[in-house]
């Protein structure tokens, strides 16, 4: 059985990270905030450099010669390999520590198309789709991909559950999952146009109970740290400095697992399947 060829779709819908407004609290700080400023956030430094290469890459993504499985994490995991950087930039060059990133994912590309030009069942398309954090997202995501049921095709993601990473103060190395999506003909299909829907549902049982625990248990990490000191900061320079400040950042949100399927915004994937 040979592998066919698959065309990804031109226009992609990305979500971006929705942020929840905490209130604040008056406080008095035991430690005083140095209100000389501090340096920006170096939120880049855990991810690979950059390559030579990426701005051609980036304006060759939709001329239908590269395939993502073609690039390696370098380029994928730059946050401007993704549609509406320029416009997520401000949560991390000015950002508002009294507002919390907490539900945030999206699919690239989210409406991928393949291209069968055979209808013998057992036929079958892979290909490789992105899946990652929003940006400015404080929490550990939870999720589940599932496709719709399609008389004529069966579509498996692998992996099809996993643990998406806070990108907030700063991206993780593996803040982006690189996922397979296997489209095989299960009974002869009419030709013409398919669509198939991959939503978001919650994890396994078992599984969100121990990605919870995995989490709760984490070790405080320099990054949370950096978040305490700048946000003191921010409250210094806006003359309100939060009641029980430290707790709020320490233990109202950190370590915070949460369903991903919960900030429900419709199908994660669409997928469209031609016969020709």
């Amino acid at each position: 059985m040979n592998k066919l060829g698959v065309l990804v779709g031109a226009v992609v819908l990305v979500v971006v990270g929705v942020v929840i407004a905490i209130s604040y609290q008056t406080y008095q700080l035991n430690e005083e905030v140095d209100v000389k400023g501090i340096p920006p956030l170096d939120y880049l430094k855990n991810i690979p450099p950059k390559p030579n290469d990426f701005s051609l890459i980036i304006r060759e993504m939709n001329s239908g010669y590269i395939n993502l499985s073609d690039l390696n994490e370098s380029y994928w995991l730059q946050p401007d390999f993704y549609p509406n950087w320029d416009k997520a930039k401000h949560f991390y060059e000015q950002h508002d520590y009294s507002r919390w990133g907490v539900y945030g994912h999206g699919a690239y590309p989210a409406d991928p198309e393949v291209v069968f030009t055979t209808t013998e069942p057992g036929s079958w398309i892979s290909f490789t789709v992105l899946y990652r954090t929003g940006y400015g997202i404080e929490t550990y995501q939870g999720i589940k991909l599932v496709p719709e049921d399609n008389e004529y095709f069966d579509v498996e993601i692998t992996p099809n559950q996993f643990l998406l990473k806070p990108t907030f103060p700063v991206f993780p190395k593996d803040w982006v999952k690189r996922l397979t999506i296997n489209v095989t003909i299960k009974k002869e299909p009419p030709k013409g146009n398919y669509t198939v829907n991959i939503n978001a549902v919650p994890p396994d049982k078992e599984q969100a109970k121990k990605w919870f625990w995995q989490v709760l248990r984490k070790e405080s990490t320099p990054e949370e740290q950096e978040i305490i000191t700048r946000a003191k900061y921010q409250a210094e320079k806006e003359g309100k400095l939060p009641e029980k400040f430290e707790r709020w950042i320490k233990v109202g949100r950190k370590n915070k697992y949460v369903d991903a399927s919960t900030f429900d915004v419709g199908p994660r994937i669409t997928l469209k399947i031609k016969v020709i």
